[in-house]
């Protein structure tokens, strides 16, 4: 499943800036409009972390959260990131997720165009990407794109514990998706606190680190201005709700487990990107098996193993290790340790 095993995640529920400034950083963010349509490419929200002196189309890197995540709850380690790294980041929402626009289609192939059309929008020339979870199959698809293979911008592939095979997924988000509707219909003025909605949704859900998962999705419309934000968008709601299009997700659930690409298919074995790729398997997480590698390395022939002792939320329990681990892939200094064992 796509959802953390330990109590320590704290998601960052309201744009919480660090309170270390650093002035050689600059942060922006910014709000799209969540707008509904049917069809097409959505216009991502995003936040950009920026060096200063340092060329802000160049050796970017992008980050994609996974199912019923949004980029908010990176933005404290892509601060970490960016100060070790000192390069261009963006972390997206993609779509049906946090600011952005909502959409009744939600492949695969879809959300990868989406960040297609960001990276041309923002005229990046040289991308690393890194995604966990649904992310992660975003970023293998968007790698597996003609449009991309022909135009040589992706540099490096960060993909955190998922492999580009099918997998269904757990009736649990099912019964996520059910829960967050419950307290939806809840009168208004029952939720007034975060605490209030945690109360309510422990009615259905019994794990406290899943519920606050879940809760960096809740909005309390008096909490939602900050003074670091700009927001053109007035609120949909006046009553505390989940902001999430669950209906839209509940119909998705079966097409997020696939992968549009089959290792044993003829006509796709030949798709692959060759570009330096990164896989970090959590050790106590079942997502990533042995029998995947085969079709990892059918796709992405460079591929590298690392193994973390944590679950499923690779980069929430062993935050430091995972950048670490990052940054030396992305200078090109990774060696590789448990991963060369396991694989």
């Amino acid at each position: 499943m796509f959802l953390p095993f330990r109590r320590r995640l704290q998601p960052e529920l309201f744009y919480k800036l660090s309170s270390k400034y650093d002035p050689r950083l600059q942060i922006l963010n910014i709000s799209k409009r969540q707008n509904y349509t049917l069809s097409g490419q959505v216009d991502l929200a995003y936040t950009s972390f920026l060096p200063k002196h340092v060329n802000q189309t160049d050796e970017a890197v992008l980050i994609l959260h996974g199912l019923f995540g949004n980029q908010r709850q990176w933005h404290s380690l892509t601060k970490a990131l960016l100060r070790a790294h000192q390069k261009p980041i963006y972390t997206l929402d993609l779509r049906n997720h946090g600011k952005s626009p909502r959409n009744e289609v939600m492949t695969y192939k879809a959300m990868a165009t989406d960040v297609w059309e960001f990276i041309q929008k923002k005229e990046l020339k040289k991308v690393a990407v890194l995604g966990h979870s649904m992310g992660g199959k975003v970023t293998m698809t968007l790698a597996l794109l003609p449009e991309i293979q022909d135009s040589q911008i992706l540099t490096h592939l960060v993909v955190s514990d998922m492999p580009p095979v099918y997998a269904p997924l757990s009736r649990d988000f099912l019964s996520y998706i059910a829960a967050m509707q419950k307290v939806n219909k809840l009168p208004t003025g029952n939720i007034k606190t975060l605490n209030d909605a945690d109360h309510a949704l422990a009615q259905y859900i019994s794990d406290p680190s899943i519920r606050q998962f879940l809760l960096s999705n809740f909005r309390i419309p008096h909490l939602q201005l900050h003074p670091h934000l700009h927001s053109p968008t007035p609120l949909e709601h006046t009553h505390a709700h989940f902001s999430l299009p669950l209906s839209i997700l509940q119909s998705a659930l079966p097409s997020l487990g696939q992968f549009p690409y089959s290792w044993t298919n003829t006509q796709d074995v030949n798709r692959k990107w060759d570009g330096p790729v990164l896989l970090v398997k959590g050790a106590k997480s079942g997502h990533v098996q042995k029998e995947h590698l085969l079709a990892m390395r059918t796709f992405f022939p460079q591929v590298k193993v690392e193994v973390m002792d944590t679950g499923h939320w690779v980069h929430v329990e062993k935050p430091n290790e995972f950048k670490n681990c990052v940054l030396t892939f992305l200078e090109g200094i990774y060696v590789p340790h448990d991963g060369t064992r396991w694989s």
